[in-house]
């Protein structure tokens, strides 16, 4: 699935991916204190909204996709962005 700019979709279509980005958001963040929580981490802290939060979260997040060997792209060369969530 292609990513569009939502300045060159419809009103509407706009309106519907803005729905499905806040609706998917709860799921994400859930999916995100697991990760963190397996991983030795204390989501509650990691996720606090502090700035303080976000270098060990960022860090956790760069060790992983060391682990599964992801090379650093630019997104619009990146092979796995169309599998992304949004």
């Amino acid at each position: 699935m292609a990513t569009t700019l939502s300045e060159w979709m419809t009103p509407q279509r706009a309106g519907e991916a803005l729905q499905g980005f806040v609706a998917e958001r709860v799921t994400a963040l859930q999916l995100l204190r697991t990760a963190l929580t397996e991983h030795g981490g204390t989501a509650a802290t990691l996720l606090d909204g502090t700035l303080d939060a976000v270098a060990p979260v960022w860090d956790r997040i760069a060790c992983r996709c060391a682990e599964l060997g992801v090379a650093r792209e630019t997104l619009e060369k990146d092979p796995t962005r169309d599998s992304w969530p949004s």
